[in-house]
């Protein structure tokens, strides 16, 4: 776990400031050739271990910082000057480039307005000059009216607005002047997993039309995707503080290896075979979710869970929790400033060092009597005993993660909720019900289109008890604090 901390911290580092890329690489590649020069030379040469760990320390973050630089390519304001030496244009321009992440909805309404980024490929101030070519990254707040669909990922477009540099460089652009000109452009695996994610959610809305709010709800829920969310539900889930339901994908990613490996282990399947049936299974859903880092990290830290016995290792909740991290960093060093991720392994790894204390907390009445025999305790007393332990598990856990996401929820959105744990105590056990019966929506839906219809049914009714609960702790005075 020390290593994916200085990992972490070195790939912050690297995309945060300008560090010179020559001298970095040249410092990294001489520690990286001393440490090798140190195992595997004369015995002389070692170093103490505790030398040796640094090194490996100071290793570990000098690569990440590295990879994290020659990563960061956003546009700087100095990009622009160079473009335009006599300073940026007011006037609007015309930019071409690839969209690199799905467009998320701001502002009040859902019509208002789009964020999304661009990989720029050229830049143009007036038709009749030509295009100047231009690298890297621009956010893009992309205004328009109601029945003009997003861009989405992987397509490149035309798109005219104005460039402003403060406090970062970002187009302002609508949908005139606007044109798609080709999809197909993002990374292979992203967009393999764009395909199956639009595939799921035509499946979640079988037998919902008349319903567009839940059907919305459903696909926030169960596939991460938040276009289609009402503003007012959106709001209902941040004032009651059960918004990370919505935000971190990874819990369903979570729920269904949960299920999956139940199913197994009453099927009698031994421990050592179940990666490779769960494998597959949970890199198409992750697939299907849109592969997002929170999806990601809960498939990978359940894919190193299951493949220990495989290799006859024993299973370890952090090593596998620093494993996910590192890796997902590595391939894509800005998910180190996405809040999905921040607030995915914030919570991960918060409940990891507090579970272990939530499990001591049961109290003494709940506990089995060790000098009684179970089989002279009547079957009504040892199910009820068993709902009780389960239900203060389950407190206990919602309040354990209320905690560790406390201080970023109050960052992130401004306000910390005094309901929150109240909501939660609904809404985790809700979102596990709706996450199991969208599943088999979507599995059987592919089989045969009127069995979604009668999953998406009977989550119609979750959903509804779920949203009158969240919206009557929503209108309660004090629900929500706002903080500076």
């Amino acid at each position: 776990m020390g290593i994916a901390a200085t990992g972490l911290a070195g790939t912050a580092a690297g995309l945060a400031w300008p560090i010179p890329l020559l001298p970095l690489a040249a410092a990294t590649a001489a520690l990286g050739a001393l440490l090798i020069a140190a195992l595997f030379g004369p015995a002389r040469w070692r170093p103490g271990r505790g030398l040796l760990t640094a090194g490996l320390l100071a290793l570990a973050a000098g690569t990440a910082t590295l990879a994290a630089a020659m990563a960061a390519q956003p546009v700087s304001p100095a990009d622009l000057r160079r473009v335009f030496p006599d300073g940026v244009p007011r006037e609007p321009m015309t930019v071409i480039g690839i969209v690199t992440d799905d467009p998320v909805p701001v502002g009040k309404s859902r019509l208002d307005a789009y964020q999304f980024r661009v990989r720029l490929e050229s830049l143009q101030l007036a038709s009749n000059t030509p295009p100047r070519r231009i690298r890297g990254s621009l956010r893009v707040a992309w205004f328009r009216p109601a029945p003009v669909p997003p861009p989405a990922y992987g397509e490149r477009w035309r798109l005219r607005g104005r460039v402003r540099l403060d406090p970062a460089p970002a187009l302002a652009a609508g949908t005139g002047g606007a044109r798609f000109l080709a999809r197909g452009q993002g990374h292979p695996f992203r967009q393999f997993s764009e395909r199956r994610r639009r595939a799921a959610l035509r499946l979640l809305e079988a037998g919902l039309e008349a319903h567009p709010d839940t059907a919305g709800l459903l696909k926030a829920l169960l596939l991460g995707s938040r276009l289609h969310l009402p503003p007012d539900l959106r709001q209902d889930f941040m004032t009651t503080g059960t918004f990370h339901v919505i935000a971190i994908s990874g819990l369903h990613v979570g729920m269904i290896a949960w299920l999956l490996a139940t199913l197994l282990r009453f099927g009698g399947l031994s421990r050592v075979w179940w990666f490779p049936v769960l494998a597959p299974l949970l890199i198409l859903y992750t697939a299907a979710t849109g592969a997002s880092a929170s999806a990601m990290r809960a498939c990978i830290m359940a894919l190193l869970f299951v493949a220990a016995p495989l290799i006859g290792r024993r299973p370890d909740a952090g090593s596998a929790w620093a494993a996910a991290a590192l890796l997902i960093v590595g391939l894509d060093p800005f998910q180190i400033q996405d809040r999905g991720f921040l607030l995915s392994f914030t919570l991960v790894g918060g409940l990891l060092l507090l579970a272990p204390l939530t499990a001591r907390s049961l109290p003494a009445f709940l506990k089995p009597d060790p000098f009684q025999a179970p089989e002279l305790v009547p079957a009504w007393k040892r199910a009820a005993a068993a709902a009780l332990r389960a239900a203060w598990s389950s407190a206990a856990l919602s309040a354990a993660a209320w905690l560790t996401a406390l201080p970023l929820t109050a960052y992130f959105f401004g306000n910390v909720s005094p309901v929150a744990l109240i909501a939660n105590l609904a809404a985790i056990p809700a979102s596990f019900l709706i996450v199991l019966v969208g599943g088999l929506a979507i599995v059987l839906g592919a089989l045969w289109l009127p069995l979604a219809v009668l999953a998406n049914t009977l989550n119609l009714g979750i959903i509804t008890a779920l949203l009158k609960i969240l919206g009557w702790l929503a209108a309660s005075p004090d629900a929500c604090v706002a903080m500076p």
